[in-house]
């Protein structure tokens, strides 16, 4: 296992990311942490083997899983789903509570710079917010989290696996929508952007990033791609402005893959002989995992 963790010093408090370089799922939880500044230790793993570390934290032994122990001799905290990882972290690390030190605050100030600079809404110690504040606001972030785990991402991964040409057109089709429909629900929200929110960059942002990161696997593998934002409706040119921001984001940089190494691995869902949980369920027809 290899593992990183940002410069700071030594704290009583542990906080472990179990992940993988190359999921998405995982890329979830990691760019959540970078955007809430938290000291934590990446510890990369193979899924497929199942580490006892690994099984320990999360006993169905995927990732990512998330252990944290606020303090030494507390009780372990031990947590896995990408979607549930994303809200403890937001809602354990209160941006007043992630420094420690007067190089902590140094390090989040130049962090804090470069999110305003990419339009983020960031908290007075560096560390976002990840939610808002209003309960309609709160729901709608929740609503459109669902509609990318539930209508997005099996999209995604069916186009990416099917075999048959014209099922790919379809699914590409049924992507393209998604995207329409998500464009235009952005551009009801927040007409000028560039998140979801508007200036704020939130869980709805970092749930979908993955996968808009791998559009070009897509492209790759199946010659995907969107119409030009001169050529789009409003809606895709409000998702545009999106994509451009959330891929410019402090946070989402900080955790990207090699494009060479993710094609590479990307190539058996292409040819659709990959074997984890997710390709099983798309083949299937079932949700996803």
């Amino acid at each position: 296992m290899a593992s990183a963790s940002p410069q700071g010093e030594a704290s009583s408090e542990t906080v472990r990311l179990f992940s993988a370089w190359f999921c998405p799922f995982a890329q979830r939880a990691w760019i959540a942490l970078e955007a809430k500044g938290v000291k934590y230790e990446y510890i990369e793993v193979d899924p497929y083997a199942k580490p006892a570390e690994l099984m320990a934290v999360n006993p169905r032994g995927l990732v990512p899983a998330l252990l944290h122990v606020p303090q030494q001799g507390e009780q372990k905290r031990c947590l896995y789903e990408s979607s549930v990882i994303m809200e403890y972290i937001n809602e354990a690390f209160p941006p007043s509570a992630i420094l420690s030190s007067s190089s902590d605050a140094a390090a989040a100030a130049a962090a804090a710079a470069a999110a305003a600079a990419a339009g983020a809404d960031v908290g007075a110690s560096g560390g976002m917010h990840l939610m808002p504040e209003g309960a309609y606001e709160r729901a709608q972030v929740r609503l459109w989290m669902d509609f990318v785990n539930r209508k997005i991402i099996p999209t995604f991964y069916r186009y990416l696996q099917k075999q048959d040409q014209e099922e790919q057109e379809a699914e590409r089709a049924a992507l393209v929508g998604c995207y329409e429909q998500l464009g235009a629900a952005m551009a009801e929200i927040s007409p000028e952007g560039p998140f979801f929110l508007g200036q704020r960059f939130s869980l709805m942002d970092i749930s979908l990033a993955p996968w808009v990161l791998r559009h070009d696997i897509l492209h790759f593998y199946r010659n995907f791609s969107l119409p030009s934002p001169d050529d789009s409706s409003p809606s895709l040119r409000r998702f545009h402005q999106w994509e451009a921001a959330v891929a410019a984001h402090p946070s989402v940089r900080a955790t990207l893959a090699d494009r060479d190494r993710l094609r590479e691995i990307y190539k058996r869902y292409a040819d659709n002989t990959a074997t984890s949980e997710v390709a099983v369920a798309i083949n299937k027809g079932t949700a996803l995992p």
